[in-house]
């Protein structure tokens, strides 16, 4: 959790313990305020509660609670844990050679280690297509179902374009062509992906 409070950082630490944080320095949650409601009326003076007797212990300016959190222990505990981590885990130390073996052992044979994916492009190419026959083989229905669709469309829209001039009059004519072919099958995936999204989750149904 981290609370800024214009720019200057008065909390960074556990969420479970923020709240606690705040209510030692002397500010009051009401009983119906959420803790994250309670961390942000830090940041403006009309919504903080003081609690009865802090009225002139408590900080009131973004320096004041960034003076606070400096020298606070929760701090100096936070930066102890961090210089820690950093000594144990250096950067380039043992901990990065047994994360790259680790990744290489995920990864296919002529994967590079640097790549953030554990198959080629070539793998996932082999691999989308052996899913693609299948699923065919698994239920051919969708696919014959998109082949006669496109060959009734074909025969419906190339009667509307039929015997083009060969000259540059048709040169619009032409160009909605390529369109309806590009946006059919455009259409043709959206229908696959519907269909595999209802398949795979029938609640949608």
């Amino acid at each position: 959790m981290l609370v800024l409070y214009e720019g200057r950082q008065i909390y960074f630490g556990r969420c479970t313990d923020a709240k606690e944080y705040f209510v030692r320095l002397g500010f009051d949650c009401p009983s119906r305020q959420t803790t994250a409601d309670f961390l942000t009326s830090m940041t403006s003076a009309l919504e903080r509660v003081v609690r009865k007797g802090f009225e002139n212990r408590v900080p009131r300016t973004p320096d004041d609670f960034a003076l606070m959190w400096k020298n606070s222990p929760e701090r100096a505990a936070l930066v102890k844990e961090v210089d820690d981590y950093n000594n144990q885990y250096t950067i380039g130390g043992q901990y990065l050679q047994e994360f790259k073996e680790s990744r290489k052992a995920q990864q296919s044979k002529h994967q590079r280690v640097s790549s953030p994916y554990t198959l080629s492009y070539v793998g996932q190419v082999k691999l989308c297509l052996r899913r693609g026959f299948w699923r065919l083989k698994g239920d051919p229905s969708l696919t014959f179902t998109q082949l006669f669709g496109n060959f009734i469309m074909a025969l419906i829209i190339s009667s509307v374009f039929y015997n083009l001039p060969q000259t540059t009059d048709s040169f619009f004519s032409r160009s909605a062509v390529l369109f309806f072919a590009i946006l059919l099958n455009a259409f043709g995936s959206a229908l696959e992906v519907c269909c595999n999204l209802l398949i795979s989750t029938p609640s949608l149904c």
